[in-house]
């Protein structure tokens, strides 16, 4: 019987863990999204007003979405 009440306990810590990186994931990805939107590296946040228009963050060096770059020349933020 308690092998039964182990392994009960043992399936709900994996379902609820298993969520939880979920919804983190989820969290993350929406956060990158938004900074995206709005012109800014999706990983570091840096604002990318002023920045010449490229495939790469200044600040860290991570590739942007195509999103960032369109927002950050749209703007005027960026050299085209």
């Amino acid at each position: 019987m308690a092998l039964v009440g182990l392994a009960f306990n043992l399936f709900w810590c994996w379902v609820l863990t298993s969520v939880g990186y979920q919804c983190i994931a989820y969290i993350r990805e929406t956060r990158d999204k938004l900074r995206a939107w709005e012109g800014q590296c999706p990983s570091c946040g840096y604002d990318l007003s002023g920045s010449p228009k490229g495939s790469r963050c200044s600040e860290c060096g991570t590739v942007l979405p195509e999103r960032a770059k369109y927002w950050a020349v749209r703007k005027g933020r960026a050299r085209p």
